[in-house]
């Protein structure tokens, strides 16, 4: 009697490193599996469907295999489903699934994949400490019975986190590593990762044009590996670099190429960074229409998707990760979902949840003033001292914000990179500009050397205000849209300004 399950077992060993071979095979054995139970059959059905890119039906077929190995008692097969289903559910973005059936895969055999594959899950969520900790455990498991495939892929993972904690030399030597198990093979899948990760480190260093030959490299091994999360991330990264090489147009084609991705692989809401970006395109190409319009879309991706991957998430997190000991991961999670890591003030999210809930429930019984700051030539600054003294600035700026504009009933929120937004409860538009005009010249007493600015040699700040009076057929994007303009008009009289518009 034919061994379908060691059958299955060689297949799956070149699962994503050959996916042509591993088609070949599921098509081979299609005649022994009319021997053997139907969750070997539907198994494979759903293997060849995710090949195919029919997602959705590859997950419902897994799931039903899934429900008739365990009826069965078939362990084998519930570990190799239970990481199918796992990986695809990532590839979705729905990271509570993912996390319920690699546990699942994990009580059967404590693979060094599996552990790998959560360790992904909170890269994407932007956990990279906890990330690491599964890189590095997965490490430390794979042995001889282990491809070596499979630890270049997780020496790969380890030096994006390196990459993260500023070690690049370190980075770069486990990338070298990785390269070299990638090189002795006659199959190129996975060099794309690394080269995405070359260029991020690259980025990091600001050698922007280093950066963009790294991911070229990596966009040019897509089409043999076909891993469409991973080549997503790849776009986005070669995106961010090309708007800094203020290439617009190309930030455009990456983003579709995106968003196209997305579309045919059904892989969840829109990505709100990729809207940020796309709004900053536009903006910068003076296009405030479609600028607007990617801002607005922005905010409304945030609610659907930051708060059900960040805090709806910790709550579903909690139970199912608990058997891993990822208790920390909640409660970082809980901070990241309301506030700024940097600056410590509370985040974007947490300022359109204000702002919805104080606009829908009337609160507004007198003049609220709106305040958004805008650090002057900050990327210049960043260029010429560096991230880290830039991160240090930002926590000076936020210090002096702070002690006019984040007291009492004022509410104080980092609004983007280098943009901040307060709300003045009961302060009119005379009181405000009062206010602003204190806090621009505690930032200029800060004398903070800028010397790329055009208009001043220290840091300065513009600002825009208006003021809400009558919230009557008002929403949050009627707020956004003013104070932004007036923000806009601060900057085009020569920044260092204060800009009010009437809030109509």
């Amino acid at each position: 009697m034919i061994n379908i399950d060691l059958k299955f077992d060689e297949i799956l060993v070149d699962e994503y490193i050959d996916v042509n071979k591993t088609i070949l095979n599921l098509n081979n054995i299609e005649g022994d599996l009319n021997k053997v139970s139907a969750e070997y059959r539907l198994f494979r059905e759903s293997l060849l469907a995710n090949f195919s890119k029919d997602v959705k039906c590859a997950i419902e077929l897994a799931e039903e295999a899934y429900k008739s190995a365990s009826f069965n008692n078939n362990t084998f097969l519930i570990e190799k489903i239970s990481i199918h289903l796992g990986y695809m559910y990532t590839n979705c973005m729905n990271f509570e699934k993912a996390i319920d059936y690699y546990l699942v895969a994990l009580k059967h055999n404590d693979h060094p994949r599996v552990i790998n594959n959560i360790g992904v899950i909170f890269h994407i969520l932007g956990d990279i400490e906890e990330a690491y900790k599964y890189f590095t455990t997965a490490s430390q498991k794979i042995d001889i019975n282990h491809s070596e495939r499979l630890k270049s892929i997780i020496y790969n993972n380890i030096a994006e986190c390196e990459c993260e904690f500023g070690n690049y030399d370190k980075a770069k030597n486990l990338l070298t590593i990785a390269h070299d198990i990638m090189l002795s093979s006659d199959n190129p899948i996975g060099t794309s990762s690394l080269y995405n990760s070359y260029g991020l480190i690259e980025t990091k260093k600001n050698n922007y044009e280093k950066a963009i030959e790294y991911f070229k490299l990596g966009e040019a091994n897509y089409n043999i590996e076909k891993f469409t999360l991973h080549y997503s991330d790849l776009l986005r990264n070669h995106a961010n670099v090309l708007f800094e090489l203020k290439d617009y147009d190309g930030v455009i084609e990456k983003l579709t190429l995106i968003e196209s991705l997305r579309l045919e692989h059904s892989l969840g809401d829109k990505n709100c960074n990729d809207l940020f970006l796309l709004a900053r395109v536009h903006e910068q190409k003076n296009n405030y229409q479609k600028s607007n319009k990617a801002y607005s879309e922005y905010i409304e991706v945030i609610k659907n998707n930051e708060m059900r991957s960040i805090h709806t998430r910790v709550e579903n997190l909690k139970s199912k990760v608990k058997l891993l000991e990822i208790t920390k991961k909640v409660t970082a999670l809980e901070r990241i979902s309301q506030t700024d890591s940097l600056t410590g003030i509370k985040n974007r999210y947490s300022l359109t949840e204000y702002l919805k809930r104080m606009l829908a429930s009337n609160q507004i019984k007198t003049e609220t003033s709106i305040v958004l700051v805008d650090v002057d030539y900050f990327k210049e600054f960043n260029d010429c001292y560096g991230h880290s003294l830039g991160d240090d600035c930002l926590k000076k700026i936020v210090n002096q914000l702070a002690v006019v504009l984040d007291n009492k009933d004022n509410q104080l929120f980092r609004y983007g990179g280098d943009e901040f937004f307060a709300v003045l409860p009961n302060i009119s538009k005379k009181e405000a500009v009062k206010l602003v005009d204190i806090t621009k010249k505690k930032i200029s007493s800060l004398r903070i050397p800028n010397k790329n600015s055009k208009t001043c040699k220290f840091i300065t700040c513009s600002f825009g205000l208006t003021t809400i009076k009558d919230i009557n057929n008002m929403n949050f994007k009627d707020v956004l849209g003013v104070v932004d303009k007036a923000l806009y008009e601060a900057k085009s009289r020569g920044r260092n300004q204060i800009s009010y518009i009437e809030l109509s």
